[in-house]
């Protein structure tokens, strides 16, 4: 639902927004007030809402609203300033960034149930806040950016001692050559046996043909010899 800026006739939204997944966007801008759930994340250029912000995810971006902010814990907001009337940040909230609170929009009136307070306390311990969970990201970053670098190490070794697909294609080629060769090695050494063993037999059948034959001529010449002392 939207209506229409009477000044610069622009496009208004008076609806309350929720943001449940990943919204780019360069302006976040409603009437109403934006929830961003656990899964949800906003990076925006600008956020701002005219009746408060309730965040379970990640914001980042520059926010300015003339309502409250509450930050549930996990929650996350990264930003150059947070301009709101009041900051509520729940145990295990992170906020990196620039605070004012309470803030009012220039040219409207203080209300009256503002706090007696001075505004300077209240900055002070958002600030204090603020430096302490960013100390929280650093340190967060610091240990996962170690983690990485242990993995990427990792991966390395295991590169370097694990063959690569490249590798092991060529292991492959080189087997099969192997293999072909040998088999055909193994057929020619087959096929010189078989010759020789031909050969031999060939031999050997000739050699007995002259053998019985030489028997033969050797018997009808005994043969003859004897009819011829008979005679």
């Amino acid at each position: 639902m939207s209506t229409t800026c009477p000044g610069c006739h622009k496009a208004i939204k008076i609806e309350d927004v929720l943001v449940k997944s990943y919204i780019p966007v360069v302006d976040l801008q409603t009437c109403g007030r934006i929830r961003i759930t656990k899964r949800g994340r906003v990076a925006a250029k600008r956020i701002q809402s005219g009746a408060g912000i309730t965040c379970e995810g990640a914001i980042e971006g520059a926010i300015e609203t003339d309502g409250d902010v509450h930050m549930g814990p996990k929650s996350f907001w990264k930003g150059t300033t947070l301009m709101s009337r009041s900051l509520e940040i729940a145990a295990g909230a992170k906020l990196v960034g620039v605070v004012t609170v309470p803030w009012h929009r220039p040219g409207s009136a203080t209300p009256k149930t503002a706090p007696a307070a001075p505004p300077v306390a209240t900055k002070s311990a958002s600030t204090r806040t603020v430096a302490v969970n960013a100390a929280k990201v650093t340190a967060t970053k610091t240990a996962a950016r170690k983690v990485a670098d242990r993995k990427v190490a990792r991966k390395t070794v295991a590169d370097k001692t694990t063959p690569t697909a490249t590798s092991k294609t060529a292991t492959k080629g080189a087997a099969k050559k192997t293999k072909r060769a040998a088999t055909k090695k193994t057929a020619a050494n087959k096929a010189a046996a078989k010759k020789t063993a031909a050969k031999k037999t060939a031999a050997k059948k000739t050699a007995a043909k002259k053998t019985a034959a030489k028997k033969t001529a050797a018997k009808k010449t005994a043969a003859k010899k004897k009819k011829q002392k008979k005679k």
